[in-house]
């Protein structure tokens, strides 16, 4: 049931998004339709081609050189299992990374990021949440904005 809630949660979040509201009301909905599900402590959306904010939580900050890291191992996956995932400040030893997604964990907390045609979706999870739980809404996220080619 946690799953179809999130999987309505995002649908929602990318509806408003895909209508270009202002950037205070996308932020309000990433964090109400996300983060208040209590699976994701911090996120963001990126844009791919210069790392750019398209949207993020207020206490979410990604420095360039941590995007940089980021983009470099979604085009050498092996670089990115070879060396730490840094985001928000903190360094995550991955467990997964693929041309699809980098999951990385640091023992109390971790990071779950996606990409699609155009964006990094990057969802933070502390002590005492899931990951499944993040994995899966940030995935799903990213499913839906494939799927409207974004």
């Amino acid at each position: 049931i946690y799953i179809y809630i999130y999987i309505l949660a995002i649908r929602s979040f990318v509806h408003i998004w895909l209508k270009k509201m202002n950037q205070q009301q996308l932020e309000d909905a990433l964090q109400q339709m996300l983060v208040s599900t209590e699976s994701i402590s911090k996120a963001a959306i990126l844009r791919k081609k210069d790392g750019k904010v398209r949207i993020q939580t207020p206490t979410f900050a990604m420095s360039m050189a941590e995007y940089n890291i980021v983009k470099a191992a979604f085009e050498s996956p092996k670089t990115g299992r070879d060396n730490p995932i840094v985001v928000d400040g903190c360094k995550y030893l991955a467990v997964r990374v693929d041309k699809q997604a980098i999951y990385a964990k640091d023992g109390k907390s971790g990071v779950i990021i996606a990409q699609t045609k155009g964006s990094y979706i990057v969802c933070l999870y502390e002590l005492g949440m899931y990951p499944a739980l993040c994995a899966e809404a940030t995935e799903k996220l990213a499913d839906y904005l494939k799927e409207k080619g974004k």
